[in-house]
């Protein structure tokens, strides 16, 4: 299931938003980009998109997306490897004692000025997109009236994200002479863009999306290379364009019934999740048309008791067409972002750019790359950005998810200053980590207290630091900081499955479910299955390993098992989830009683 929650944004400056000034890890970002970029697409990006991101000789410099993943690639063609390029300005904005004396305070203060400013100013604006649900949309309908298989539409409605109560105009076809067909006017709010709750950081497994691409933007924006800010606009437009546009209907119906009404349909389409069945997307034109068939039927509980049992809407096909998208997306939001013009400055393209020099010794920075041997720490030291302290051995992401209870194995040396030290960090965000206490050495073997459960994704975040005396001063050495994925819990082990057996009436009977687990507390809730019902039901107080029969009787024939629920409440910073496992089922049989009839009657014999 996706939990539809993203799309794009326009117009309007509010006054510039309230951004703490947090050097971003360009390197972190690239290596997740591409799965963020999946998550909100759909797998549009790795499947396609990326492909559709070049920009030719027009562009300063070109660029040319040749594969879906970042790390290494040199895709703004300016010869030095993309994330080289960001983790040069990202040594500037660090600001450190070496920077600055190399560099000089004044120059490095300008770029740390303009990029925070840039930061500040992308978070201004939003975008507009038109959607329509056309008539052959069909519905069934059991609320007010009952009906099946009608269409259902609406009017075109453009929608600005970040506003609240805008108006979609909603109808039902009742296939009904006297009834007709039934209209009603929704309050509908977009969320905005940016922001923690914002649209580009909901949708699941694209959490920061909106802070990375806001501060790639930044970037590019002071480094004042036009060709690097239109590539991160290529990026972004093909992948909404591809993969995310097509879902905006989808968007919009999810958040109709978050609007009070007073008209009869009230809460017609809460907050969905919707599974992706059979889509088409035609994308040879500008507009979008999205076709979605959901069989089984989509049903929308409205009420009744039980739920769903009389009050429902079930969504049979949705085609709908999303428009405005050169307007609002391309032309009204991201070509708004432009070196020395809206608001931006003209960047530091003369000492930050690959053909800049930016210690100003008469060499560019991409011949101190070639120098380097494109090593980016020597680059560093090459381009007068830092003396040789560098890593040795930096983190190594690790390739799976960590079990409960395992260890994960860092190591992190730093060379080219003596006596450096060492401290590890770790947290559940890459802008939260904190000291771990004792870990000063170069390796850090963490046991993982977390673990995760369908839905609930666990990850924490790790890295070391490196501390040595250079240019009369403390320097800091940022190693990659890494993510570690939450595995399996703990198994709970059921030693002994529960065994029915055949009673008869009057005798005690039990049935046992001695479970175990090396971490946690368990606990134990018995269910019989009920056929009236379909499904197995709770045993009111049946919470222990042992359920007893004192004595059994006809009402307790039937299919009994144990759920065994382990909880682990060591984790302080996010909980983890109870879990469970089932006994196998046990049948218990009681025997009918014994009834003679007619009893036997004594007489008296005569001779």
């Amino acid at each position: 299931m996706k939990k539809l929650g993203i799309l794009l944004t326009l117009v309007c400056l509010v006054g510039l938003p309230v951004t703490a000034q947090t050097v971003p890890d360009f390197q972190l970002i690239a290596n997740t980009l591409q799965s963020k970029l999946d998550a909100v697409s759909t797998n549009a990006w790795s499947a396609s998109a990326y492909s559709f991101v070049v920009g030719g000789a027009g562009y300063v410099p070109p660029f040319n997306q040749t594969n879906p993943a970042f790390p290494g690639g040199n895709y703004i063609e300016d010869n030095i490897k993309d994330d080289d390029l960001l983790a040069l300005l990202q040594k500037v904005l660090e600001n450190d004692a070496c920077v600055r004396e190399l560099l000089g305070g004044s120059f490095v203060d300008s770029v740390r000025t303009q990029f925070f400013a840039n930061q500040a100013l992308i978070q201004t604006r939003e975008t507009y997109f038109t959607v329509k649900l056309n008539d052959s949309t069909r519905i069934s309908l059991n609320y007010v009236l009952s009906a099946n298989n009608l269409p259902a539409w609406t009017d075109p409605a453009t929608f600005t994200t970040g506003l609240d109560n805008q108006n979609i105009h909603l109808c039902v076809d009742s296939g009904i002479v006297f009834v007709g067909t039934t209209c009603l006017d929704q309050a509908v709010d977009i969320p905005s863009l940016w922001g923690e709750d914002g649209l580009l950081n909901s949708a699941p497994g694209a959490a920061g999306l909106g802070e990375d691409l806001r501060d790639l933007l930044a970037a590019y924006l002071t480094i004042g290379q036009q060709g690097g800010v239109d590539y991160v606009q290529a990026l972004i437009f093909q992948t909404f364009y591809k993969g995310v546009l097509p879902n905006i209907m989808s968007l919009v119906l999810s958040l109709i019934g978050k609007a009070e009404t007073e008209m009869d349909i009230q809460a017609w389409l809460p907050d969905l999740d919707f599974e992706e069945v059979n889509k088409e997307y035609d994308t040879s034109v500008s507009n979008i048309t999205v076709a979605q068939t959901f069989s089984p039927a989509l049903r929308i509980c409205l009420g009744g008791d039980p739920p769903c049992s009389s009050e429902y809407v079930d969504i049979l096909y949705v085609n709908a067409t999303v428009s405005n998208i050169k307007q609002g997306i391309l032309d009204n939001w991201l070509n708004w972002y432009s070196v020395g013009q809206n608001g931006f400055g003209t960047g530091f393209a003369s000492r930050l750019a690959a053909t800049g020099d930016l210690d100003l010794d008469g060499t560019n920075n991409y011949a101190a790359y070639v120098t380097a041997g494109m090593n980016r720490a020597q680059w560093f030291v090459e381009a007068g950005a830092g003396v040789q302290f560098y890593w040795t051995s930096d983190l190594i992401q690790p390739a799976a998810p960590i079990d409960y209870g395992a260890q994960a194995f860092f190591k992190a040396e730093a060379s080219g200053i003596a006596g450096p030290t060492y401290k590890w960090y770790s947290g559940p965000t890459p802008s939260t980590l904190t000291e771990v206490v004792g870990a000063t050495g170069t390796t850090y073997n963490p046991v993982i207290n977390f673990y995760s459960s369908p839905g609930n994704t666990q990850v924490r975040y790790y890295k070391a630091v490196a501390t040595a005396s250079a240019c009369s001063s403390t320097i800091n050495l940022n190693s990659t900081t890494v993510a570690v994925t939450g595995g399996a819990p703990p198994p709970i082990t059921i030693y002994t499955q529960p065994v029915g057996g055949q009673y008869q009436p009057g005798q005690n009977a039990s049935l046992s479910c001695p479970a175990g687990v090396s971490t946690g507390t368990l606990s134990y809730q018995w269910q019989k299955w009920e056929d009236a019902f379909a499904a197995w039901v709770n045993i009111p107080g049946a919470t222990s390993n042992l359920l007893e029969f004192k004595p059994i009787e006809g009402a307790d024939v039937g299919d009994y098992h144990c759920v065994v629920t382990n909880t682990i409440a060591d984790k302080s910073d996010k909980a983890n989830m109870p879990y469970s496992v089932t006994s196998d089922a046990a049948t218990l049989d009681v025997a009918p009683d014994i009834v003679i009839d007619p009893q036997p009657v004594g007489a008296d014999l005569n001779i």
